[in-house]
């Protein structure tokens, strides 16, 4: 029954799939391929955004945020703050998802927006 279980967690795929996406990422940071890191990300966030998760709000959130860390390291800041609205919008409590929005605002030059983060 759990193998059938398995096959119908289609968030938990989307999931795993976005994980090893941004580990993709971070790695093609660490060996200096920027350019790969940014496709990896891009991709990640795109698998998110074409998903409307049923359950599992928070784990959502945290690979939006994750997701949207990447984006702000590749320079992608516009990527980044599509990746922080839709963490915060699936967990308003999300520690991360508010780190994200602070980063992104100071990397944006409003680091005074970032002091309510």
């Amino acid at each position: 029954m759990a193998l059938h279980q398995g096959l119908f967690d289609r968030d938990g795929r989307v999931l795993e799939k976005v994980n090893r996406l941004v580990e993709s990422g971070v790695a093609a940071l660490d060996a200096g391929s920027e350019t790969r890191a940014a496709i990896a990300f891009v991709k990640a966030l795109g698998l998110l955004e074409v998903r409307e998760p049923a359950a599992r709000f928070e784990d959502f959130a945290k690979a939006f945020s994750a997701v949207g860390d990447g984006l702000l390291r590749v320079g992608r800041l516009e990527s980044a703050q599509a990746a922080a609205n839709q963490a915060l919008a699936l967990d308003r409590s999300s520690v991360s998802a508010f780190s994200l929005q602070a980063e992104i605002f100071v990397a944006g030059g409003r680091a005074a927006d970032a002091l309510g983060y």
